[in-house]
């Protein structure tokens, strides 16, 4: 190794965190927990939801703990209404944290 190159490396400062603490404090950010969860929810839709919910949901957004879902099905989006309390459950069970408060259900 250069002489330069040890130079370097001895001014950086060291840090004796493991990665994974380092990165559940970054996560404990609301605003990066937030979109987090979203991008979680975004990617893994296809695995969490059944063939009919994913072929009619346009949009996903999480907004202030509020789960809003564009369903282009009016009757499909009438019966996710009226399971909205179980499907809240599963998708913070997915989460591994009660995070979502609220779904709503967009036009």
């Amino acid at each position: 190794m250069a002489e330069s190159s040890r130079k370097i490396l001895h001014m950086i400062p060291k840090n004796d965190k493991p990665l994974k603490d380092v990165l559940q404090a970054w996560l404990k950010d609301d605003k990066v927990r937030e979109n987090y969860f979203q991008a979680k929810l975004e990617v893994n839709w296809h695995k969490i939801t059944s063939q009919s919910i994913r072929q009619y949901t346009t949009d996903i957004k999480l907004k202030n703990k509020v789960l809003f879902l564009r369903i282009s099905s009016a009757p499909l989006r009438n019966e996710l209404h009226m399971g909205r309390e179980q499907l809240r459950k599963n998708l913070n069970e997915f989460l591994n944290e009660n995070y979502i408060k609220e779904i709503q259900f967009l036009v």
